[in-house]
């Protein structure tokens, strides 16, 4: 969220580079499947090859949500489906765990800047869905 606010203040500048998707999500689950080997991590990713993008910015978002996905997951739980795909003029990633849950009185304070949203329940597991401008 930090980074989100920087990159909106012009603090942060993004070096854009063109990411072939399935590459970087299969080195980025192999990574964490490595540190945590009980830890089900699948990537499904739907009509886009590349993403031009700052992978540092990505390779962020993406530890972020894979570290609490598993820090909040109880042990026989850990699980998590994150899907990419194009969706009009932006790319939606959606990470989808069967953690503790977020209670619903705090939902609406997680995200207050970009278009970062979740459906939550409390000890069910949680979705967090982002969405970034598209271009090739």
């Amino acid at each position: 969220l930090l980074s989100f606010t920087q990159i909106e203040n012009k603090a942060i500048k993004i070096k854009e580079e063109s990411i072939n998707l399935d590459v970087f999500c299969q080195n980025m689950i192999d990574a964490y499947q490595l540190k945590y080997p009980n830890f089900d991590i699948e990537c499904k990713i739907d009509g886009i090859d590349y993403f031009k993008t700052d992978p540092v910015l990505l390779g962020s978002i993406f530890q972020n949500l894979i570290d609490n996905a598993y820090k909040y997951s109880n042990p026989d739980r850990k699980l998590l489906k994150i899907s990419i795909k194009k969706f009009k003029k932006s790319l939606m990633m959606k990470f989808a765990d069967r953690g503790i849950g977020i209670p619903s009185r705090d939902l609406d304070n997680i995200f207050k800047n970009g278009t970062i949203t979740v459906q939550s329940v409390e000890g069910e597991g949680s979705e967090f869905t982002i969405e970034l401008p598209y271009e090739i």
